[in-house]
């Protein structure tokens, strides 16, 4: 604190925020700060790219098995009987299986609709976790064409 020796005002000297120090007059060190801010949410970050590549994994199983499934409706709208077996052929013929695979056949032409239903299980693998199996179900219905 120092007087002014004309007006009599005490004048308080600001710490200097720049420098790097604090108001103590103590030097601030910065450095560890976002290796230490990295530490704590890199794992929940981990969390949550693993779940959206498990979630990814599992819609893209569902999407296959739907497309079988409505590839099968197809076939049996057309020609009666053919509908599980095109529909498993599709499933097999997949880049990345989806596991075991069944359908039955719930409507079928002559009729008004030809339904098929298509049920598979797939295995995920979660690190740490281990493997789980998820059972994805699909079923489509077309109209007969004869």
């Amino acid at each position: 604190m120092t007087r002014s020796p004309r007006s009599g005002v005490t004048h308080v000297a600001t710490p200097d925020r720049s420098g790097g120090t604090d108001h103590w007059g103590n030097r601030r060190d910065d450095r560890g700060i976002a290796a230490v801010e990295f530490a704590l949410l890199a794992p929940m970050l981990m969390t949550l790219l693993v779940g959206i590549v498990i979630a990814g994994t599992a819609a893209l199983g569902q999407l296959k098995v739907h497309s079988a499934a409505r590839d099968g409706a197809r076939a049996a709208s057309v020609e009666p009987g053919i509908g599980c077996t095109v529909a498993l052929d599709r499933l097999a013929g997949t880049e990345h299986s989806t596991g075991t695979s069944s359908c039955s056949t719930v409507s079928v032409c002559p009729g008004t609709v030809s339904t098929i239903a298509v049920t598979s299980t797939q295995t995920v693998t979660i690190p740490i976790i281990g493997s789980r199996t998820i059972t994805l179900d699909a079923d489509a219905t077309f109209e007969c064409q004869s």
